[in-house]
C-alpha cells in the first residue's frame, strides 16, 4: 500500500494526504497486486521490467501487459505516480525545499522532476506548495 511506504519517510504525516489516491483502477488480479506491491515497496530505487518479471515468473512482455490491462499503466509509470504522491505529501506537509522534495522522491534532475510533477498534478511543486501555504492546511 502507499500510505506504508510513505510513512517511511521521517516526520510527514501522510494518512490524511491528499496526494494519497488510488494509483490504479480496482482489479483482482493477484499478480499485478504482488508487483504493485513490490513497486510500492521499492519506488525509491529505479526496478528494472526484468527484476519484475522474474519476481512474478512470467516474462517482461507478459507483464507489462497485464499491468497495464489490470492498471491502466505501464510499471514505469506506476513508479513516477508513486513518487509524484510522495512528492506532493512532502510538500503539503513539510518545509523542505523543492529539490530536497526531489531528492526524496527519487528524481536527481531536478528539471525532470519538475517536469513529471507537472504532467501528474496539473501545476509546479513550488504552485502545488503554495496551495497549501495560503489556505493554512491541507482540505482547507
Amino acid at each position: 500500500m502507499v500510505t506504508a511506504s510513505l510513512s517511511r519517510l521521517p516526520g510527514h504525516c501522510f494518512s490524511t494526504c491528499h496526494a494519497i489516491l488510488p494509483l490504479s483502477r480496482p482489479h483482482s488480479e493477484g499478480l499485478v497486486h504482488r508487483v504493485e506491491d513490490y513497486l510500492t515497496a521499492n519506488f525509491h530505487r529505479d526496478v528494472p521490467t526484468d527484476e519484475i518479471a522474474a519476481l512474478v515468473g512470467m516474462s517482461r512482455r507478459n507483464l507489462v501487459r497485464r499491468f497495464k490491462a489490470a492498471t491502466g499503466a505501464r510499471p514505469g509509470d506506476y513508479v513516477q505516480m508513486l513518487r509524484v504522491a510522495a512528492a506532493r505529501s512532502i510538500l503539503e506537509y513539510a518545509a523542505s525545499s523543492i529539490e530536497r522534495v526531489g531528492l526524496t522522491a527519487d528524481y536527481k534532475d531536478m528539471a525532470y522532476f519538475r517536469q513529471v510533477f507537472k504532467r501528474h498534478s496539473g501545476m509546479t511543486p513550488a504552485a502545488y506548495r503554495d496551495q497549501f501555504r495560503r489556505s493554512g492546511s491541507p482540505g482547507d
